[in-house]
């Protein structure tokens, strides 16, 4: 070995200068002749693999070293390489090759895109290091960039690469690194280059079933112990684990010795685990596969010795072509040029082409030492870099498709060098140009046709154990669209637009549109209504290809807006695709609201098919906002026509898809899709998520705002309640229409309609999109920023969580912070966070759109505070948003449009009267601020100076009686939650008011002095007269405007006129009332009988009970704090059983006349019957209680907190309580959370009867005389209402009472005579239950009772006021019905 080592190289030196004379062919058998002698002695095997080494060194000076010399002429191998760097072309690039977890540097400040990134030297030297960076950890096979001026803003070169200031051009081309090496150095270089490229393809490509070529066929020896190896390869399928124990069982190993292996092999791809004969080798290799099937088994190869050893050594080669390459910048444009040029196979492929081709083959450490050569070669030059890179594209279906079926990470293929070439602007915009794009994107078209189903949608089914392929297959597909964003992520200018690039771009256009019309309502869904779905639907695959396609959609709008020609075509392309998408409507329907009418598309979102996927309309949306903002015909269709003008056509149906989105978000907000499972409330929560709602809900809107800009505002609010299923809640007569469903159905409409509202909030409010509002990208950005502050206090990494992804890397996002933001340093027992400026409040919107339900409570009771701690004012007014661009200026004009006008007047009339069916805070807060954007613009319409006022919402709402309602809703007690927010409007609106007149009379000045001056300055005939009378008028004006404010004053003081005299009603009358209150109580001692007492109540000592709130125990007494037990009141319709017509068509029959009291009784009063409940009622009130007891104080704080803690709560979220319902009175048990609305009082059992002193009580058989005398029952008696109701018992016994009057025969009859006369009011008989003086009894078990009462009527009747006279008969009711459904009572 000693010898050979010395004189090998002298040698070896001579033999390759003969044959490179003689042949090249000669040369290669030489080359190849001295690496198969020396080989197997520098790479031996042995029988422990984990044991096998090499000197790396020696192998490089035995092997290799006699090549360089060869190269250089010289044995001054240091001398002659010196030599050519000196002369050399000078080098800017670093191009240094990132290793696996290496920290890698990204300027945010200066760098293109975030894949500029550079080395720890160059950054150090850098001025990068004193600007706002981000450090990241490299995952192996990145390139520094530094020198590049493509990669970077400024200071694209660090100190070490910093280019002379005189050098001029900065991009070289391979021939002018190759003239300046000498001719024959570089004919060498490529000789020995080509040949030993050639074989490393030969020894990298071999495989079992094809031999070694003759000449690399290692010597024979006799009794070699180890002719074959078993080489285990990587995969990433299996684990560290599955692969330890399978080896530790296979080959009968330590689990060391099995993790070392593993360990090796998921580094370098392979390792050998035995060395020994053939048959030993196979048997080795069909054990560890028997023992590792699942999921697939592990792949090993048999390979010769020789052959393995031909294949380390190639990778040293490879290493060693690139560190000579280092040398000089023409050693690498010579390498350049041998790929170019030599094909290894002998056909037409070159270098280059069958290297990528066999990239899926090889394993990781081979795979790595290809992309680093040609890496550190051809992105020195850029003819070189463009040249590889359009070869890359023309291979690149083929090479994906092998990267679809591999199980190596993206990392580890060839498809991976897309990042270090597509970003390059000049090398993007040359494969636009030679239509080299159009192939990649093809691939992913390619495999989206085969999971397209019969509509022609993308669908994912389920994956399951047996068929996981085609969901890993399609996910690797996804890696083209990076490849895609890559190739976008440069916009080009106006000056670098040609031709051929817009051909080149219209056809990678093309290509996504039909990939995007594949997703145009993927993973639609259908309400349930009987059962919950049996399997969630796998909803998982839609979102993440459009997370991967959400950029590329920016970067195509991007792309678009900056040419013309090209935003024509392509709306125009987008358009034609949304119409067909959506189809041919056959069903339209024409809606009136208002006395407006539009033609709706006929849709229901609630049994039609649905989906939040619809990226055509939305890539649409962004376009059509910069087509609005261009005052230039664009060429659409063929013609030359505006945006708006083209939009206007189809409006109507653009806008259905993102409408029907809204529409589904509100119905599963109102609990009306729970039967379809998480699938879909996972799609709604992803959809309003930071890193889709860029791309989802955004665009939804804009593209909803744009309709509203071209449409008449009447027909888009039409259009909506319609989607909504709001037009007949819209009208009037909504509140008077018989329920139809259950009480789920009426509280579905009421959420919905806050939904509709808070939608309407959206498209008028939020205007910080570019093109919609007057505003920049800074501000959207800075709007978002303080709306996240505003919930709470947070740190730089909280913040941008809540941030979209693309905002979250804009360089200015810490400028901006530090613009809204003041930090507060971090303590020993907190983290620094971001605190918003307290100037910056006031932008705080109540219901702004990024916000989830828990976020909108959050942000809510944050503000709250902070305005009380602040001893502010605690109202949440509209903040005034910015102006709307001229292009969408029209939405506005939704705020004072008919119907919405309409819609105001008709919530605060319902808010007037709180009617439960159709009314909710939630409705009128939303209202109000709607009202609130109204007076914002007015207030900016007039600050403008213009005498015109073409807004015209504060005219129209002052003659629908919109601020003299809002003056009523100002002065009822019940309605603090809002009543703040109502007070702010009208000092909103009488400021307004007077500012419009100072503006009127201001332009009315200015008038009268333009017209003085132009009649002095041209000697006109206009007089002082003239002038005198436009003051007049100007007057006469303020005139009129001062009557309409006392008009309206009038009209404020008649229709309140009870209650502004009940307001200055003095204190003696108040006490006169309760006087003879108390009076009336004392009277109403005596009941069911003239004259008789009731049961006279002593306090029961013995019995104790206990408040479950206070915890204090004592006796039920009259004279003590009164008990009252929860309970929940409810109508039912359980005990029901026979039709009510052919109830009363029974008893009013003449040959059968009632047989007993009851019979006579129900026959005239009905079944309201006060004394006797029949069996044929359609509903009758029932109390059911747990029977926990608490003082009735305690029970009103109690409630009142309830009520007060659910006001305090977002709207949003006291709407939408699934719990109770605080608006019906609702509240839970405070022990057992039992569901209750009512307050029942537990009075104590009676203990002696005393019977009243006079008259006795008329007999049964004298009542039923004397009732069939009183009344002649006739079917007329029976009159029925329009809800097919008998009259309530006060009209019976009105008409009892006065037929009486005219009744001798009755007068006859002393006792009934008298029981009708002392019985005017049905009230009289529930007054003084149980007691035998008014005085003995407590005033808080009188107001136990008459709460009760009250509950009891409003709760039945569901009205918001309680009738005496009906009150006491609905209580009678309710005992009677509750006795009777507990079990059997006889009467």
């Amino acid at each position: 070995m000693e010898d050979m080592e010395d004189a090998q190289p002298d040698s070896m030196q001579e033999i390759l200068k003969v044959a490179y004379l003689k042949d090249g062919s000669e040369l290669e058998d030489a080359l190849r002749s001295h690496w198969r002698t020396h080989l197997m002695e520098l790479i031996p095997p042995g029988d422990n693999p984990r044991q096998l080494k090499h000197d790396a060194g020696e192998i490089r000076r035995v092997l290799l070293k006699p090549l360089e010399v060869f190269i250089a002429g010289t044995e001054q191998v240091t001398e002659k390489f010196a030599s050519l760097k000196k002369d050399d072309l000078p080098s800017f690039l670093c191009n240094r090759s990132f290793r696996s977890g290496e920290p890698t540097y990204s300027c945010r400040d200066c760098a293109v895109d975030s894949t500029c990134v550079l080395c720890i030297e160059c950054f150090k030297k850098s001025a990068h290091q004193n600007h706002r960076y981000k450090i990241s950890s490299s995952s192996g096979g990145g390139y520094c960039d530094c020198g590049d001026p493509e990669a970077w803003k400024k200071d694209f070169a660090c100190a070490l690469h910093q280019p002379p200031s005189d050098l001029g051009d900065l991009i070289f081309d391979l021939k002018d690194a190759i003239v300046r090496v000498p001719d024959d150095v570089a004919n060498r270089f490529k000789a020995v280059i080509k040949y030993a490229l050639i074989y490393v393809y030969q020894v990298l490509t071999f495989r079992d079933a094809v031999p070694l070529p003759g000449d690399l066929s290692c010597p024979e020896v006799a009794d070699d112990p180890f002719p074959f190896v078993t080489v285990l390869y990587n995969d990433e399928v299996h684990t560290y684990d599955g692969v330890i124990a399978t080896l530790s069982l296979t080959l009968e190993c330590s689990p060391d010795d099995a993790l070392e292996y593993a360990t090796v092999v998921d580094h370098e791809g392979r390792t050998p685990v035995k060395f020994a004969s053939q048959a030993e080798c196979k048997r080795v290799k069909k054990f560890v596969e028997q023992n590792s099937k699942r999921p697939q088994p592990l792949r090993l190869d048999v390979v010769p010795t020789c052959a393995f050893a031909h294949q380390v050594f190639a990778l040293h080669v490879m290493k060693w072509v690139q560190d000579l390459a280092e040398t000089c910048e023409g050693f690498k444009a010579l390498v350049c040029t041998v790929c170019q040029e030599v094909s290894p196979t002998g056909g037409d492929a070159d270098m280059i082409s069958v290297f990528l081709l066999e990239d899926v083959r090889l394993w990781k450490a081979a795979r790595k030492a290809c992309h680093s050569l040609f890496m550190s070669t051809f992105l020195t030059f850029n003819d070189a870099k463009i040249r590889f890179s359009s070869q890359l594209a023309r291979l690149y279906p083929q090479l994906m498709a092998d990267f679809i079926t591999d199980d190596h990470d993206h990392s580890d293929s060839c498809t991976s060098l897309t990042v270090q070439l597509f970003t390059v602007p000049t090398v993007a915009r040359t494969l636009f140009e030679r239509k080299l794009v159009d192939p990649i994107i093809k691939t992913l078209v390619a495999v989206c046709r085969g999971r397209v189903n019969d509509q022609g949608m993308l669908s994912f089914e389920r994956v399951t154990a047996t068929q996981p392929s085609a969901a890993v297959h399609f996910k690797r597909a996804l890696f083209v669209l990076y490849d895609a964003r890559y190739l976008l992520n440069t916009v080009p200018t106006a000056d670098q637009w040609t031709e051929a690039l817009r051909v080149g771009f219209l056809g990678l256009f093309d290509r996504f549109l039909e990939i995007m019309v594949m997703m145009e309502g993927m993973d639609h869904h259908t309400r349930r209504t009987q059962s919950h779905v049996e399997y969630e639907s796998d909803w998982e695959p839609a979102f993440n290809m459009q997370l991967r396609i959400g950029s590329i959609i920016d970067l195509l709008q991007q792309w678009c807006a900056s040419d013309d020609l090209l935003l024509g075509t392509c709306m125009e392309k987008l358009m034609v695709a949304a119409l067909n998408a959506l189809g041919v409507v056959d069903k339209v329907e024409r809606k009136v609201v208002a006395g407006q009418s539009f033609t709706c598309l006929e849709y229901d979102v609630a049994t039609q098919v649905v989906s939040v996927h619809h990226p055509v309309i939305r890539l649409l949306a962004g376009l059509v906002v910069h087509g609005l903002a261009k005052t230039t015909a664009l060429e659409l269709f063929g013609a030359k026509m505006t945006a708006a003008a083209r939009l206007r056509n189809c409006a109507r149906e653009l806008l259905e898809f993102p409408l029907r989105t809204m529409v589904l978000v509100a119905q599963a907000s109102a609990g009306m899709w729970r039967r379809n499972g998480y699938a879909l409330a996972n799609q709604i929560f992803f959809y309003h998520q930071p890193r889709c709602r860029e791309e989802m809900l955004d665009k939804d809107i804009v593209m909803m705002q744009s309709c509203a800009a071209v449409m008449p505002p009447d027909s888009f609010l039409i259009a909506m309640l319609d989607k909504f299923g709001l037009v007949p809640w819209a009208d009037e007569t909504f509140d008077a229409t018989p329920v139809r469903a259950e009480d789920d159905s009426i509280r579905q409409v009421m959420c919905l309609a806050e939904e509709f509202l808070n939608g309407l909030i959206v498209l008028v409010g939020e205007r910080f999109y570019p093109n919609v509002g007057r505003v920049t990208l800074d501000d959207c950005l800075k709007n978002e920023i303080i709306h996240q502050l505003c919930k709470e206090s947070m740190s730089y990494p909280e913040l941008l969580k809540f941030l979209p992804e693309q905002e979250a890397k804009e360089a200015a996002l810490d400028d901006l912070i530090k613009e809204v933001a003041t930090f507060k340093k971090p303590s020993p027992t907190s983290k620094g966070t971001f605190e918003l400026k307290p100037e910056l409040n006031e932008r705080y919107n109540m219901f702004f759109y990024h916000y989830t339900r828990t976020e909108h409570s959050k942000a809510e009771d944050t503000q709250r505070k902070r305005r009380k701690k602040a001893g502010e004012e605690v109202v949440f007014p509209p903040p005034c948003p910015p102006e709307f661009t001229d292009a969408f200026s029209n939405i506005i004009h939704l705020l004072d449009c008919d119907v919405f006008i309409h819609l105001l007047n008709l919530t605060l009339r319902r808010a007037l009267i709180s009617h439960p069916r159709s009314f909710s805070e939630g409705q009128l807060i939303r209202m109000l601020y709607l009202v609130g954007y109204g007076l914002h613009e007015e207030k900016r319409q007039c600050s403008s100076g213009s005498s015109s006022f073409p807004f015209k919402f504060v005219e129209k709402a002052a003659d629908a009686g919109v601020f003299m309602t809002l003056r009523e809703l100002r002065s009822r007690p019940e309605n603090e939650a809002y009543k703040s927010l109502v007070e702010w409007m009208l000092r909103f609106h009488e400021d307004l008011t007077t500012a419009k007149v100072e503006v009127m009379d201001t332009s009315e000045e200015a008038g009268f002095a333009s017209a003085e001056k132009t009649g002095t300055e041209e000697g006109s005939s206009v007089g002082e007269d003239d002038v005198e009378e436009k003051k007049k008028r100007s007057a006469a004006r303020r005139e009129r405007i001062m009557q309409q404010m006392q008009k309206a004053q009038q009209s404020f003081a008649t229709q309140n006129e009870g209650d502004l005299q009940a307001i200055a009603l003095p204190d003696d009358g108040a006490a006169r009332m309760s006087v003879v209150h108390g009076s009336e109580q004392k009277e109403r001692i005596v009941a069911l009988g003239p004259d008789r007492t009731l049961h006279h109540v002593e306090d029961d000592s013995d019995e104790k009970h206990t408040c479950i709130l206070c915890s204090e125990s004592h006796a039920v007494g009259l004279t003590s704090d009164a008990f009252v037990a929860v309970a929940y009141v409810q109508r039912s319709t359980v005990l029901s059983q026979e039709d009510r017509k052919q109830f009363a068509a029974r008893f009013v029959a003449p040959n059968k006349p009632p047989s007993s009291l009851k019979e006579l009784c129900q026959s005239l009063l009905g079944d309201q019957s006060q004394f006797f409940l029949g069996d044929t009622l359609s509903c009758a009130p029932h109390v059911s209680s747990c029977g926990h007891l608490l003082h009735l104080k305690c029970w009103k704080t109690y409630f009142e907190s309830v009520l007060a803690r659910e006001r305090r709560r977002s709207i949003r979220l006291r709407t939408n309580n699934g719990s109770f319902d605080v608006n019906k009175s609702e509240f839970r048990c405070p022990l057992c959370s039992r569901l209750c609305n009512a307050a029942m009082p537990f009075c104590p059992k009676p203990l002696v009867q005393k019977e009243s002193s006079g008259s006795v009580a008329p007999s049964v058989n004298d009542v039923i005389t004397g009732l069939r005398t009183l009344m002649k029952v006739t079917p007329e008696k029976f009159v029925e209402g329009p809800d097919h109701s008998f009259i309530m018992l006060e009209d019976r016994l009105t008409e009892l009472q006065r037929s009486t009057r005219k009744n001798a025969e009755a007068m006859s009859n002393g006792p009934l005579w008298d029981l009708l006369q002392k019985a005017t009011s049905a009230t009289d008989r529930l007054q003084g239950i149980d007691m035998k003086s008014a005085e003995i009894v407590s005033p808080s078990y009188a107001e136990a009772i008459r709460n009760f009462d009250s509950q009891v009527y409003q709760l039945t009747m569901n009205a918001t006021t309680v009738d005496e006279g009906r009150s006491v008969g609905m209580n009678w009711s309710a005992c009677s019905y509750s006795i009777q459904s507990i079990g059997e009572v006889p009467i």
